[in-house]
């Protein structure tokens, strides 16, 4: 989802820095804060997103991240304090505004001399469109 990780990552450590501050479990912190449908739940633009399956997402995770703690509880028990474990949990959204659906279009042209000239209205964001585009010509 183009540079969304990087900027995920700093709003997830911020969430979990403040869940430490309000002493709460940084999961039950961005299950109580997701989207969830009703009147108020808009993103900043004011839109009404189409589907809210966070909610039920963190619902069905919540056995698993228990476990987990509970796995990561007993190997730092046993572990000399060299080694730590941890377990964490992060959320994020992609194409959740007034942006539309990702499209993009492609074309080649025949020059007079042989070669061809290839066009495209998408911008590689480091996932390797255009060298696939240059395979695909070749």
């Amino acid at each position: 989802a183009y540079g969304s990780p990087q900027s995920y990552m700093g709003s997830e450590i911020a969430m979990d820095a403040l869940a430490a501050k309000m002493g709460v479990d940084p999961f039950d912190l961005r299950e109580l804060n997701c989207y969830k449908e009703s009147e108020q739940s808009t993103i900043p633009t004011g839109y009404k997103p189409d589907v809210y399956c966070l909610e039920e997402m963190y619902r069905k995770a919540r056995p698993l991240y228990e476990a987990g703690k509970k796995r990561v509880a007993e190997k730092n028990a046993a572990s000399d304090g060299r080694i730590k474990y941890g377990i964490g949990v992060a959320s994020g959204v992609y194409a959740c505004g007034l942006d539309g659906v990702d499209g993009s279009e492609a074309w080649a042209e025949l020059n007079p001399d042989g070669t061809v000239t290839m066009y495209a209205s998408w911008e590689d964001h480091g996932q390797g469109a255009d060298a696939g585009a240059q395979t695909i010509a070749h």
